[in-house]
């Protein structure tokens, strides 16, 4: 009886996966590249074996890679070229890098990519930033610099004039609610300049994955996470503009509430539970992207997971313009229905970046929950999971 029941709400899964997809109008898939040596692993995954999925956009590249935390002496990364729709891989040997940090390990959690350079941050023993140089079709070791302050930590970016910028989004206990940026010379292999972003609603920072930060041809954009703020700054890191949304449907965390969970516990993963609570109430910053005069904000509103939501904003005459607000890519009818989006699947890993009007989402292929409660639906996927090599695939999309 239980067999028949299970394959029944899978029928009925796939029924309604169909429908959703004759009345998806958001978004047109121009293209799907499928990663057949990239594959999902959903029991590493859930057994804490695998990091983050890693990503890093720049000039019409993709790199990408999951860290193995069972093998540190090599990382293969994956460059997906969006212009000729193809894909290559190559094997870093971390052994230089690790011997020159004298460490065993080396645990990532942060990356960026300019074509010339592969740069990770990571530690256990002593915070550095890694970099690998283009050698031909790979990258080797070249140098390392000490970032003891975790400057580099939240997220790295590179710039058009060579610099690598920094993010450190979470406050370290006892200081008070900044983020940091920083911009690292790659010359002189120096830090540069470092300043303070005063932050309101900052526990949402403790909670992962997020991307809050990405850079134009000359310009740095910065969210906040728990407010819808989003600044801008140039190459100096001299404020420019800021875009402050105030829309009806963002529904923000009381101040009152968010400082007295903060001072509730020094310790960051208990802010980051409480904060995590929270998330089923009030809205979030999930991510920002930029694509010349356009800046996409991607957000969880009332805090449901995968209830991911997006606005569009364009520079017009100097002004920041709400062109399209509270966007999700199915019909409303099939809204309605499933209460989701394809957008962003963030329980799967799925990253997205906005280049020259398209989308590239990155993603694993898995079939989609859109109704069943995850005690029903988390079995079933393990077994599919279990029976089916599941692949990572590169999807262009088109906005309309």
């Amino acid at each position: 009886m239980l067999k028949q029941i299970s394959i029944l709400l899978l029928v009925l899964l796939s029924n309604l996966f169909s429908f959703s997809q004759k009345n998806y109008e958001r978004f047109k898939i121009e293209k799907k590249t499928e990663i057949t040596d990239f594959k999902y692993s959903l029991f590493k995954d859930f057994s804490g074996e695998y990091s983050d999925l890693f990503s890093s956009f720049y000039d019409g590249k993709l790199y990408f890679f999951i860290q193995d935390y069972t093998n540190f002496d090599s990382l293969r990364v994956f460059c997906y070229d969006v212009n000729a729709s193809e894909c290559v891989y190559f094997d870093l040997n971390l052994q230089s890098a690790l011997k020159d940090s004298k460490d065993k390990e080396l645990y990532i959690e942060s990356f960026a990519s300019n074509g010339e350079y592969l740069v990770f941050w990571g530690y256990p023993d002593k915070k550095a930033i890694f970099f690998f140089k283009r050698e031909g079709d790979s990258f080797v070791y070249d140098f390392k610099i000490a970032d003891d302050k975790s400057l580099f930590q939240d997220q790295m970016e590179f710039l058009d004039n060579g610099e690598l910028l920094g993010l450190r989004a979470a406050p370290k206990f006892g200081e008070e609610n900044f983020a940091k940026l920083s911009l690292l010379d790659l010359e002189t292999k120096k830090i540069r300049k470092t300043i303070d972003i005063a932050q309101n609603i900052t526990g949402y920072n403790y909670i992962y994955p997020y991307k809050l930060l990405d850079v134009s041809e000359n310009s740095i954009f910065f969210s906040h996470r728990g407010e819808y703020k989003i600044e801008e700054y140039d190459f100096d890191l001299n404020k420019q503009s800021e875009i402050i949304g105030n829309e009806s449907y963002w529904i923000q965390t009381p101040q009152n509430l968010s400082d007295s969970i903060m001072n509730l516990s020094p310790y960051a993963v208990d802010r980051s539970a409480r904060f995590l609570d929270l998330k089923e109430k009030y809205s979030t910053v999930y991510s920002i992207s930029v694509d010349g005069s356009k800046v996409f904000v991607f957000y969880e509103n009332e805090g449901e997971r995968n209830n991911t939501y997006f606005d569009v904003w364009e520079r017009e005459n100097s002004e920041w313009i709400l062109k399209g607000k509270n966007i999700k890519d199915y019909s409303k009818s099939v809204r309605k229905l499933v209460k989701r989006t394809l957008s962003l699947d963030s329980d799967f890993k799925t990253k997205m970046y906005f280049t020259n009007s398209k989308i590239v989402r990155l993603r694993a292929d898995l079939p989609k929950n859109l109704f069943l409660p995850m005690f029903l639906y988390m079995p079933m996927l393990e077994k599919y999971v279990a029976k089916n090599n599941i692949p990572f695939v590169v999807d262009i999309l088109s906005f309309e």
